[in-house]
């Protein structure tokens, strides 16, 4: 196995994301066990340091191209102000995302065509209380053009990225136990594709596992959300399917043509727990450049 862009980032010595990572795990783990937990302060503390040092660098970059008066007149633009935000919103996923594989688990499933045109088609069965990953945190990686359009389903415009079909998909998946604000179990789903032309997709969803929703009554229904009657998303898919010129407020994408996409990220973890159709790649004793040191597994 090739290397994944994750252990290539953490392997490089230059990274400042890579030694911010190797301090900030060994500080936390020191405390005691690492459990993700959106009140934890200290794990917030760390994420905004980071934060910080990567917009400051960010900054500081575009300083160094221009005079000092461009750089203040750049700095109130919209351009400007857009940058920062959309650098930020990346800079949070990808730390969180290495954070927690670093600190829980390196598992990597690779998952091709052939299940993936399955998964897109089957539908869910049981209850969401019943859904547990087997790692904390574990990447599931999707090489198949057809979960390439599933991700892209719902655009009222073709995305740039959607051409790049070598390009894998990559979804991060974290499981958030209840908490002191919060009585329920939470799913993080963070799905990304790109392309070698950096054209790419982002998107983040979060599954409440409510323990009396059947699973795929919980992607009908807007992801359990309390406020959102299985009455009105019902209605919401039918408006998407039978018009498709319909307001991006009526037309939410993912109610009725982005539900087979996470329909296969939820089959995908069905299968693992039930240990369906795995074929398991032994870690290599050796890392080189031919080789991954993450113990995989296929679909």
């Amino acid at each position: 196995m090739q290397p994944t862009y994750y252990e290539k980032v953490l392997a490089d010595q230059n990274s400042p994301l890579a030694v911010t990572l190797d301090e900030d795990v060994s500080r936390l783990k020191a405390r005691g066990p690492i459990v993700p937990n959106p009140e934890d302060s200290d794990f917030a503390d760390a994420l905004g340091k980071y934060l910080k040092h990567a917009l400051e660098s960010f900054k500081s970059t575009l300083e160094r191209d221009m005079s000092a008066y461009q750089f203040e007149l750049f700095k109130q633009t919209p351009a400007y102000q857009e940058a920062m935000v959309q650098l930020a919103a990346n800079q949070y996923w990808v730390y969180e995302t290495f954070f927690y594989l670093k600190a829980l688990g390196e598992r990597t499933v690779n998952i091709g065509s052939t299940a993936t045109r399955e998964l897109l088609e089957k539908p869910l069965a049981g209850k969401a209380s019943d859904l547990k990953l087997d790692a904390a945190a574990m990447m599931l990686v999707f090489d198949a053009p057809e979960m390439v359009d599933a991700l892209y389903a719902g655009e009222r415009r073709q995305a740039p990225g959607r051409n790049d079909y070598a390009a894998k998909v990559n979804v991060f998946l974290l499981e958030v136990p209840p908490s002191e604000g919060f009585k329920y179990r939470r799913l993080k789903i963070l799905s990304v594709h790109a392309g070698p032309h950096a054209n790419h997709r982002v998107e983040v969803r979060r599954l409440l596992l409510d323990d009396n929703v059947d699973l795929e009554e919980l992607l009908k229904n807007g992801w359990n959300d309390n406020q959102q009657s299985p009455t009105a998303a019902a209605r919401l898919a039918i408006s998407a399917a039978e018009n498709p010129g319909a307001k991006r407020t009526e037309d939410r994408g993912f109610y009725g043509t982005r539900i087979p996409y996470y329909r296969a990220v939820l089959g995908v973890l069905q299968r693992l727990a039930s240990k369906q159709g795995l074929s398991a790649h032994a870690a290599p004793k050796v890392v080189n450049e031919q080789v991954s040191r993450l113990a995989y597994q296929s679909l």
